[in-house]
């Protein structure tokens, strides 16, 4: 089973915008990846044995405490390598909490894994393919096809400076099932 570790947002503006950015998305450039996916920052993905879902639910992050994240401008992951694909994205400004926060559910992820190999070494020893300096922490809105990269209201967003602060307080686990994503547990820093 696939699951994931996320941050969601608990800024109701910040939901709002984003809400209406991927309506905007699905409606103007119909069926997109990630479109209907729940906003959230995604720290990292693995695949586990179910059993092994009790242990991850009793973890406790006592050396972390509540932080607060900032979101900075609308971007574009061109060539994703998730799904082939670009992928229009808010993305948030990186702090050491933020960092240390991933670290520790990579190395979770590192000990609990289904084990997998592939041609990326943090696949190979993670589960997960960004971490660290390649991890760029983001709310994605929507993959786009390469068609409509030169959409007016495609390029207008593009870099647009939004700026929005989430307060972090909670860690959550979700199942993962293609694009069905159900929440697990809650996890309280």
């Amino acid at each position: 089973m696939k699951i994931g570790f996320f941050i969601i947002p608990n800024n109701s503006l910040l939901k709002k915008f984003l809400q209406k950015e991927k309506d905007i998305f699905q409606k103007k450039f119909k069926k997109q990846f990630f479109v209907d996916h729940p906003i959230h920052i995604t720290l990292c993905t693995f695949y586990i044995r179910k059993n092994n879902l009790k242990k991850i639910k009793n973890l406790v992050f006592d050396n972390f405490n509540n932080f607060k994240i900032k979101t900075s401008k609308i971007s574009l992951f061109k060539n994703d390598p998730v799904k082939n694909y670009n992928t229009i994205v808010l993305a948030v400004r990186k702090n050491k909490n933020l960092t240390d926060l991933q670290k520790k559910t990579m190395n979770i992820a590192k000990k609990s894994r289904i084990r997998q190999s592939s041609n990326n070494k943090f696949v190979d020893v993670y589960g997960y393919p960004f971490y660290g300096e390649k991890w760029k922490a983001h709310l994605t809105i929507s993959s786009i096809h390469t068609k409509f990269l030169n959409d007016y209201y495609l390029k207008k967003l593009q870099n647009k400076k939004v700026s929005y602060v989430i307060d972090v307080k909670d860690l959550y686990v979700y199942h993962i099932d293609k694009n069905f994503h159900r929440k697990i547990y809650k996890i309280k820093l």
